[in-house]
């Protein structure tokens, strides 16, 4: 499974999602917050596995749940995945994009 998420993940093109959701959409729930467990585990497996991950993979996944986490309009969450995509950016040694996530997260805050 994480050798096909992993693949999956690489060739994913975003750009052909559409812009609001709808029933007509192939990607249509609901309640986007039945994705928050799905990311979780896949970034904790990431995290915790002796798969080796690369920065792009997660990043990109994280940066997929922040996004989707956006949609709910679900501050608690949107808080948590941002700080998760801080936490990746800093241990992949991307401090400025870590410090600017976390001015974001300050904002929402403020």
């Amino acid at each position: 499974l994480i050798a096909y998420l992993n693949s999956s993940v690489e060739t994913i093109d975003v750009s052909n999602f559409p812009e609001e959701r709808s029933e007509e959409n192939d990607f249509f729930i609901e309640d986007l917050s039945l994705s928050f467990p799905a990311f979780s585990s896949i970034l904790t497996c990431y995290r915790s596995s002796p798969i080796q991950v690369s920065k792009d993979q997660e990043t990109f996944t994280a940066s997929l749940f922040v996004a989707i986490t956006r949609e709910t309009e679900e501050t608690a969450h949107l808080l948590r995945t941002k700080c998760t995509l801080l936490f990746l950016y800093k241990k992949h040694g991307e401090l400025c994009r870590a410090l600017e996530e976390g001015e974001s997260v300050k904002d929402i805050y403020d």
